[in-house]
Parts: structure tokens; C-alpha cells; sequence
């Protein structure tokens, strides 16, 4: 695939976690829910359970129980951007089926015809392929699909891929929340909370053998009251019983009511980063700024060339850690990353922060992450280095349609900055042509004013050219 086509992917986008029976509980009992769920002819799956209920692990469990092949795609902010999602799930299939191609969708993404507005038209593209390659079964997991939140044209895309579902596919959805309008009107089989909550009997099983913990069914009757079966409070608790008398435990946990999610912050704090060392506290604040964390570019941010171990541990003693099949990246469980970055924002500097995107930024520009860096860039503040990239790579971005993930860019940036920087101020106007032409015709005036003051006659050419262009076919003023 064309490089120009294809962006640079994350090692987490295809990554599936594997299954491992010595550090995860089987769920043999939800497992049999969607394996007889399958057999009445469903083919499309919804599982909606708060963080940390054990989605991601069930969908890996029943891939490994029928052995169907299987493609996974890891949703993400980028995905926002539907010409992103349509080039990069056809990555994706293609790189988990073999032979598989979808000429037309190729050819039209190469040669940027396709836009936002086409979300349908891809995904029947698309589809019509998939029927066409498919094996007898195949399954595409989507996880994490309440990151799509407020995307509407990437919903539509999944959308009119549901409706030309081929009869060999079958679609998991894992979400934190559900998402009515995407499945009204389809046969879809829902699990929920409750499904997914670990029974009494699961609770032992889950002490007793995966984390080597004795538990007496009093203390099992306890956890389950207090925990309503959620995975990742048990496994807390868990973490508390190691260290402290069953007798103690049992009486904090008497004083205490349920705990859920949105107590997790105060527990994840107390119960693992208050009892580690200040370096790796820190180094751990930081890594959580990172969307994935590859080894090479947390050593540099640790200035540890131990990192990988001590994140090797983490990963074997169930803390919330996960190496990626590449053996060179590892991740963060969404909860546990989103607790650590707003502990992030309270315990590091704003300097130490900036300092930590900087660092990622430079990471992957040299690793030719171009989209990746300007994120990071812009979240660092450094908007001279967003702009020298937006010079070399932003035109080509405007060529493709990727207007979703400019503005992803652009929106983290002060109004007041970007009058600053003349290809910013280039850049939105650009974006704000068909929403916003006065505006439009205002940023662009500015980045022509810049470009004059800074002698640089690419960006005059391209300002002054779009105001010509806005005079002619907007507002007739030429």
C-alpha cells in the first residue's frame, strides 16, 4: 500500500492482548453466552461494561475458543478522522486476511477522492469486498468504541458496514457505553455489566489460583458486596491483601461502601503508586502522557535503562500493564492511564509535562511519526516545530481529506498563537472555508500578512491563491 495512502500506524492499532491462563481468569460462563448467541444466527456483538470489567480479555478468550480467524482494530481519537478509519481498516483487513484487496476504496483514497461526507459510500465499498475474501467465518473486533463519541461520520461508516454485513462476518463492539442509534433496527446480541461481573465462585477462583491468595468465603461474600463482581477492584484488593492482615482488610473493606470506577483514582493512588519509589512514581506519571509506550522512548523519558523490567513486572503482576506482540511496546489499561494522567496533571510540573511531549514528539519524527509528533508538539506547546511540520505535510493532509485530524491538531492550539504562526493561521482558514467563511477569509489573511514578514514565498503563493479562490467562487468580490 502506498505511503501516501496508508498513514503511519501505532504497534497498538492491530494488537489484540493474548490469552494467557496463568495471569487471566477464564470467563468460560460468558464465553458460552456469545458462543450460543452465535448459534441463533447472531452476528454482530455489543459489549458495554465500565473500565476495567474484563471486555477486552472475553473478546481475546472467545477468538481463542473458536479459533475463527479474526482481525482487531483499536480504536482511537485518530479515528475521528473517517478518511483515517476507512485507509486504516483496510489496513487492517488486509493484513489479517490474506489476498485481500478492495481496488476501488484503494484507488480512491490514493488519489484523495474520497472525503469525510463519503463515509457510506466506503464502508459499502468495503463491504462488498469483504463478501467476496472472506473466509467461511471471520471476526472484526472493535474495541473501545465509545472513544468514537461526538465522531458521528466515523459512526456512520460502522454503520453502513453493519447494514452490508457479509453473511462470514462477525462484528464485536466493545464500549464503555452504548451507542442506541448504531444498533436500532439490527439483530444484535447485547452483554452488559451484570454478564460480565465476576460470580462468588469466579472471585475464589480468581484469588485463589491466578493470584495466589487464599480466600475464605467470608472474605469472597465481603469483596463480592463490595466490589459487585468488578475485575479491576478485585484485583486492587487484591494488591492490598498482599501486604496487610486478611483481619485488617476485612475491616477496612466493612467501613467502605461499594467501590466503583469513579473511586478508582483514590485506589490506585493508596494502593500501588504510594508504595513505589519516587523514580519510578515519576517515571510512571510521565509514560502515561503517552498514547503507547515503545521501550527505546521510555528510556529516554526515565533516564532508566532498567524501564523495561521494572514495566516487565508490572505486566506479571497484573497491574495494569501490557506488552504488545512486538515485544517492543508496551501499554497502559485505559483506566489506569486516565488515573495517572489527571495524577499527572496534579503531582508533575507543567514543565516536566511539556517536557515529556517534547520528548515523544522528537520520538517519532525520527521514527517518521509524522502525525503522531504533532500531536505530541502541540500538547508540548512547541508551535514553531508544529508549524515547520505543517509546512512540509499539511497541504498533502488538506489533499487527502484529513481535515478531522488537522483540526485535532489546531484545536489544542490558543487562538492567540495561531494568529502567531502565519501556516497555523493558513491551516484554519483552510478548515474554515466551508463552516465559517468570514473567518476563513480573516486566517487567511493573516497568514499572508505572516508569510510577506517572514520572506517566505510558498505560503504568500498559497494564501494569496485561496483568497483569489474564496473572491471567485464565494463572495464574488473579484
Amino acid at each position: 500500500m502506498n505511503s501516501l495512502f496508508a498513514p503511519r500506524l501505532s504497534a497498538i492499532k492491530f494488537s489484540h492482548p493474548p490469552v494467557d491462563p496463568e495471569r487471566h481468569l477464564p470467563r468460560n460462563r460468558v464465553v458460552g453466552l456469545l458462543q450460543r448467541a452465535e448459534e441463533r444466527g447472531r452476528q454482530v456483538f455489543f459489549i458495554q461494561a465500565q473500565a476495567g470489567q474484563g471486555k477486552t480479555t472475553l473478546a481475546s478468550q472467545y477468538l481463542a475458543k473458536t479459533a475463527v480467524p479474526f482481525a482487531w482494530y483499536q480504536l482511537g481519537p485518530e479515528d475521528h478522522d473517517p478518511v483515517f478509519l476507512f485507509s486504516s481498516l483496510l489496513a487492517c483487513l488486509r493484513n489479517a486476511i490474506e489476498g485481500f484487496q478492495s481496488p476501488l476504496l484503494e484507488q480512491m483514497l490514493e488519489k484523495g477522492e474520497l472525503s469525510a461526507s463519503d463515509a457510506r459510500r466506503a464502508a459499502e465499498m468495503l463491504a462488498t469486498d469483504l463478501a467476496k475474501a472472506l473466509p467461511l467465518k471471520f471476526s472484526l473486533v472493535f474495541d473501545d468504541l465509545h472513544l468514537l463519541e461526538g465522531a458521528p461520520l466515523s459512526l456512520a461508516f460502522i454503520d453502513a458496514l453493519l447494514l452490508a454485513i457479509p453473511a462470514g462476518l462477525r462484528v464485536f463492539f466493545l464500549s464503555r457505553w452504548s451507542f442506541p442509534d448504531l444498533i436500532a433496527g439490527k439483530s444484535v446480541e447485547v452483554l452488559n455489566n451484570d454478564d460480565l461481573a465476576l460470580t462468588r465462585a469466579e472471585i475464589a477462583e480468581l484469588y485463589n489460583r491466578l493470584l495466589q491468595i487464599p480466600l475464605s468465603s467470608e472474605m469472597g461474600d465481603l469483596l463480592y458486596r463490595r466490589t459487585d463482581g468488578w475485575i479491576m477492584g478485585l484485583v486492587l484488593f487484591g494488591q492490598i491483601l498482599v501486604r496487610e492482615d486478611a483481619g485488617e482488610v476485612g475491616r477496612r473493606l466493612d467501613g467502605l461502601g461499594r467501590l466503583q470506577q469513579d473511586r478508582a483514582a483514590d485506589y490506585f493512588k493508596e494502593e500501588i503508586l504510594d508504595d513505589l519509589p519516587p523514580d519510578l512514581k515519576k517515571a510512571l506519571l510521565k509514560l502515561s502522557l503517552l498514547e503507547e509506550i515503545p521501550v527505546a522512548l521510555a528510556e529516554q523519558i526515565a533516564s532508566d535503562s532498567n524501564v523495561r523490567q521494572i514495566l516487565e513486572q508490572l505486566v506479571q503482576q497484573n497491574l495494569f500493564v501490557r506488552l504488545l506482540d512486538n515485544g517492543t511496546t508496551f501499554t497502559l489499561h485505559h483506566l489506569f492511564r486516565e488515573v495517572l494522567r489527571l495524577l499527572a496533571g496534579q503531582l508533575l510540573t507543567e514543565a516536566d509535562r511539556e517536557a515529556t511531549l517534547a520528548q515523544a514528539a522528537a520520538w517519532h519524527l525520527a521514527e517518521g511519526g509524522t502525525e503522531e509528533a504533532l500531536r505530541y508538539f502541540a500538547g508540548a506547546r512547541d508551535y514553531v516545530s508544529v508549524q515547520q511540520l505543517l509546512r512540509q505535510v499539511g497541504v498533502t493532509l488538506l489533499a487527502k481529506h484529513r481535515m478531522v485530524t488537522l483540526q485535532a491538531v489546531l484545536v489544542q492550539i490558543p487562538a492567540e498563537e495561531i494568529d502567531r504562526y502565519p501556516w497555523l493561521a493558513f491551516f484554519r482558514g483552510m478548515l474554515e472555508m466551508e463552516t465559517a467563511p468570514p473567518q476563513a477569509l480573516d486566517y487567511l489573511e493573516k497568514a499572508r500578512v505572516g508569510f510577506v514578514a517572514e520572506a517566505d514565498r510558498l505560503g504568500e503563493l498559497l494564501s494569496t491563491a485561496q483568497q483569489v479562490l474564496f473572491h471567485l467562487m464565494i463572495d464574488g468580490r473579484f
